[in-house]
């Protein structure tokens, strides 16, 4: 199965939806994706540890998924931004004399004005 690491988001995406933690990463690497790692002396630490089984992907128990739930809920989540139009009616966007369908002239409209004005004539 291949899961790709979202490291802004690794307690939801990993912990919560997978129930894994990788467990050993060295404290001296600045935990992110190895591609933002530039120092050759870090990476080789890495793939060591990764290789030795030092660092690995574990599964959570029930009790440290327990608390990675309680994390996970209580993080504020990031909402969607709010228009400045908030709670205003929002209708199509028609300019006077336009057509709603075309944008053009509405001629279906003025024949039918004119057709009223006859037969107002005409009563």
């Amino acid at each position: 199965m291949n899961i790709a690491i979202s490291y802004a988001n690794y307690d939801f995406i990993i912990h919560f939806t997978h129930k894994v933690e990788l467990r050993g990463w060295p404290g001296s690497i600045r935990f992110a994706t190895p591609s933002t790692i530039t120092s050759l002396t870090e990476i080789k630490i890495l793939h060591g540890v990764l290789i030795s089984g030092e660092c690995a992907w574990v599964a959570l128990g029930r009790d440290e998924y327990a608390k990675v739930f309680k994390k996970v809920k209580k993080k504020p989540t990031k909402g969607r931004a709010t228009w400045s139009d908030k709670g205003k009616k929002r209708g199509p966007q028609v300019a006077e004399g336009k057509h709603k369908r075309t944008g053009g002239d509405d001629q279906q409209s003025k024949v039918e004005k004119e057709n009223a004005a006859v037969d107002k004539d005409l009563m």
